[in-house]
């Protein structure tokens, strides 16, 4: 692996006194472990940055996760059991927001106002993309099931990059500001949510906005089950709906109006980030605008988790989420710089 800079940082944290607590959702879940036992483990990355760490994701089959700063310095970590140790460092001119490893591959993508732009581990290639004059990047993004297209938000537009040939290959025409954007499992469709109410899905062949769904007013985030069973909209005014993925889209007409299985008031701010597990039984949802603002969803009773966090999780403002690819852990960026790192195991 070549480096972006120096390596060998070891990264190992005082933890807080919270170490183990287990979780019961508040209603009997119908199907699966009824708790969850969240065990505090070393952060990921220096727990004395000055930045607010803005974005943590964890790498699709290796042991790596990468994370991003508001100074727009990219980390990547190496992850083995309940430590972390930095492995390359990287800072960038503007301003990136964002950063993932790709689901496919070994390439970082960093995404920012203004600049997108890949990186590969292995060789420590570093190739900025040439954007359009047209194609407004603002930071927020969206990676296809099979890595190959990048949905790229900006300005009210969804623009869709090849993430071979590193070029726009579609612009997503709507007659309304899209907010959020996402890419279902079945491979054929984007799905964005515009700023008049409307869930779009448009067919990735022809280009034409071929089913919607109404009433998704305020929707500022979304998000996904990996089996496509359920999707979760964060509101502006923190509101959650957890809808059922396989009929959100139903009826004889192109339009329909879904109903949320369950409606969660917790949060009082608007939802910034939404993360489902890869068992798609456990949702993490989080505003930033408020301190200790996340909660978790057990999604098979469709109840809240009561005991987990609790009012001595250090959590701060929440910037970012992200579960490992096996969903035994849980990453949680702060504004304060840190990312806390817990382990996660079922109780039978």
């Amino acid at each position: 692996m070549k480096q972006w800079a120096n390596r060998g940082e070891r990264c190992e944290n005082k933890h807080s006194s919270e170490s183990v607590r287990t979780s019961t959702s508040k209603k009997a879940p119908s199907t699966g472990p009824a708790q969850v036992e969240w065990r505090r483990i070393s952060n990921i990355g220096d727990t004395n940055s000055s930045s607010a760490v803005v974005s943590i994701n964890f790498h699709h089959s290796k042991n790596l996760a990468v994370s991003v700063n508001s100074n727009s310095c990219v980390r990547v970590f190496s992850v083995k059991e309940d430590k972390s140790e930095l492995l390359q460092k990287l800072a960038l001119g503007g301003l990136i927001r964002n950063t993932e490893f790709s689901k496919h591959g070994d390439n970082i993508v960093m995404c920012g106002k203004g600049s997108l732009v890949f990186g590969d581990i292995e060789s420590g290639v570093i190739e900025r993309v040439a954007c359009p004059l047209d194609m407004h990047v603002d930071g927020d993004f969206a990676q296809s099931q099979d890595g190959e297209l990048l949905g790229i938000l900006g300005a009210g537009e969804l623009n869709l990059v090849s993430c071979k040939s590193r070029t726009r290959v579609m612009k997503i025409n709507s007659s309304s500001s899209i907010q959020a954007c996402l890419f279902p499992n079945t491979g054929r469709e984007v799905i964005g949510v515009t700023d008049d109410g409307w869930l779009c899905s448009w067919d990735l062949r022809t280009q034409r906005c071929v089913q919607t769904a109404q009433n998704f007013d305020d929707v500022k985030s979304i998000c996904t089950s990996s089996d496509g069973k359920k999707l979760i909209t964060g509101l502006g005014n923190g509101l959650v709906n957890v809808y059922d993925g396989s009929k959100t889209f139903t009826g004889d007409t192109r339009k329909s109006n879904p109903q949320p299985l369950r409606c969660f008031s917790s949060l009082t701010n608007t939802v910034s980030s939404i993360n489902i597990n890869p068992q798609a039984d456990l949702a993490v949802v989080a505003s930033s605008m408020k301190r200790n603002a996340l909660r978790v969803i057990h999604l098979p009773s469709l109840s809240m988790l009561d005991t987990w966090p609790t009012s001595s999780t250090p959590l701060h403002h929440v910037t970012s989420t992200a579960f490992s690819p096996a969903g035994d852990r849980l990453a949680i960026a702060n504004a304060r710089g840190c990312i806390l790192t817990y382990r996660i195991s079922y109780l039978s």
